[in-house]
């Protein structure tokens, strides 16, 4: 199920990409063939003007093609009016870079909403689960107390006032007020050595995470912060990668991906729609970068158009097109590949780090 969930996520962000060059291509008149959601066979497909609306069978993003850019399937010869390359350059730039533009504003809309909804998420003082046969469970918490105050000390913060007060009593007994169905209790509890550690006590409690919505203007400085934050990350990681101080077998594909964002929908919600911004933002960097096929390499050769003042021949820029196509099959072979072989060894850190 959390496999599912990821890929219809991942869908949705692919789908934002295509969708930014589809409606600045109509914008700028550039015709559209196909507008499609979904990759693979075809569902079902409609037809207004000369765009063809489809739904293919699997959900991982989608695609749009452009007249006089992907019409090697057209018989008939591409009008000037709606043709790709027939209008100006900076039409041709606006379509190229909406789709990162889009993946830019979702991550940040996506940012945002979290801070304004949720905040900064904090341990609560409600109990969400016990461990069986804990020390708390033989004291007689139970999921849903709210713990009010430990050995007579009002608690209003968990992390700070209740944990290591129970972590530097192991063995000793500790007293816990609680309340239930509105109903004050107390009762006493003696925390249990930590196996690996045995001045360090804990009682088997799992709290609940509370969050408190930030202000408006705190909200969108919070969701610029984590934005810049990210691209900068992603830059970063990027240059290391192709100037050979990051190995490649340490990048993450497809299956990487579905692996690390299953984890986060695994901790919580917060965690899996944080990763899905996240997710946006490295698209819209990526697809910058100048590598022919991405976005960023299509925009290149408009560069080294204006600067010539020519474009370069189709012989040429389609030789370029068919290297790089190799290429990125191979690495992203490789990448998946080694995606598969690392994934016993990332399930076993990614095990490390649930709570």
């Amino acid at each position: 199920m959390g496999a599912l969930v990821t890929i219809l996520a991942l869908g949705i962000v692919i789908f934002f990409h295509e969708l930014g060059h589809f409606w600045m291509a109509k914008r700028a008149g550039i015709g559209v063939y196909e507008f499609s959601i979904g990759m693979g066979p075809k569902l079902f497909g409609c037809r207004r003007d000369e765009t063809e609306y489809t739904l293919r069978l699997l959900p991982i993003g989608g695609f749009v093609k452009l007249a006089g850019m992907d019409d090697e399937d057209k018989d008939a010869p591409v009008p000037d009016e709606i043709n790709y390359h027939k209008k100006p350059w900076k039409f041709r730039f606006l379509t190229l870079i909406a789709g990162c533009v889009m993946n830019f504003i979702l991550g940040w809309i996506i940012f945002f909403m979290m801070a304004k909804c949720m905040g900064d998420p904090s341990i609560g003082t409600h109990v969400r689960s016990i461990l069986h046969e804990s020390p708390a469970e033989i004291a007689g918490l139970a999921p849903k107390d709210r713990i009010l105050a430990l050995n007579r000390q009002k608690i209003e913060d968990v992390q700070t006032q209740f944990l290591p007060v129970i972590q530097s009593h192991s063995n000793k007994i500790v007293t816990v007020d609680y309340e239930r169905n509105g109903t004050r209790y107390t009762t006493t509890i003696v925390p249990k050595p930590k196996s690996d550690d045995p001045s360090i006590g804990q009682i088997g409690l799992v709290f609940g995470v509370d969050y408190a919505g930030l202000p408006w203007g705190a909200s969108v400085k919070r969701a610029c912060l984590s934005f810049w934050k990210q691209v900068k990350g992603t830059i970063n990681g990027l240059v290391l990668l192709f100037s050979g101080q990051v190995d490649v077998k340490d990048m993450a594909g497809p299956v990487g991906i579905v692996q690390f964002a299953s984890f986060n929908l695994g901790q919580s919600w917060f965690h899996f729609i944080h990763f899905m911004a996240v997710i946006s933002v490295v698209l819209g960097v990526f697809n910058l970068f100048p590598i022919p096929l991405l976005d960023g390499g299509h925009i290149l050769f408009l560069v080294i158009e204006s600067v010539r003042g020519k474009p370069l021949s189709q012989k040429i820029e389609q030789r370029i097109h068919t290297v790089s196509a190799a290429i990125l099959i191979v690495l992203m072979g490789f990448i998946i590949v080694n995606d598969i072989i690392s994934w016993s060894d990332r399930e076993i850190i990614l095990k490390s780090l649930r709570r």
